[in-house]
């Protein structure tokens, strides 16, 4: 067997794995689960909130969120509301939630589905950002294809 084949042993470890990285640990809520930001125009930007909750009974250290290096088909931005220092984004207490924003810029067309690994410390948690890159033009042609009903005009392109 070629080195670079996956046995089929090692293709379900790291879907097993992967499967792991969503979990959340006891008492902490990561929502939303998928970040959908919809159909967004190429250039322009849009905002989604991400809220941990810490519903267990021990503080939790959140160090950063973090994306792949090639942000080629979408730029995508943390901003936190503050950090308590250089290395930590937030302490949150037992019974308190910590919110921040994810922010999208489509570069190109189409859809794509990036991984965000949010850093604690002592776990990680992975969700899914999931975004549309629009040109402008794409409603004008939804517009134009849906059927016509009657006693309604259709749409015109001058």
């Amino acid at each position: 067997m070629d080195e670079s084949e996956e046995t089929e042993e090692e293709h379900i470890d790291v879907k097993q794995r992967m499967k792991k990285l969503y979990m959340e640990p006891p008492g902490i809520k990561i929502r939303p689960y998928e970040v959908k930001f919809g159909a967004v125009k190429i250039g322009s930007t849009f905002m989604k909130q991400l809220t941990i909750e810490n519903n267990s009974s021990s503080e939790i250290q959140f160090l950063k969120a973090n994306l792949g290096l090639d942000q080629s088909v979408c730029k995508f931005t943390m901003r936190y509301p503050f950090r308590e220092s250089d290395t930590v984004v937030a302490c949150i207490e037992p019974n308190q939630s910590f919110t921040f924003e994810v922010i999208a810029e489509p570069l190109m067309l189409g859809k794509t589905k990036e991984l965000c690994m949010l850093h604690f410390k002592h776990f990680k948690i992975a969700r899914d950002l999931i975004v549309t890159g629009l040109s402008g033009e794409e409603e004008v042609i939804s517009k134009l294809s849906r059927p016509h009903v009657y006693g309604k005009p259709r749409y015109s392109v001058m």
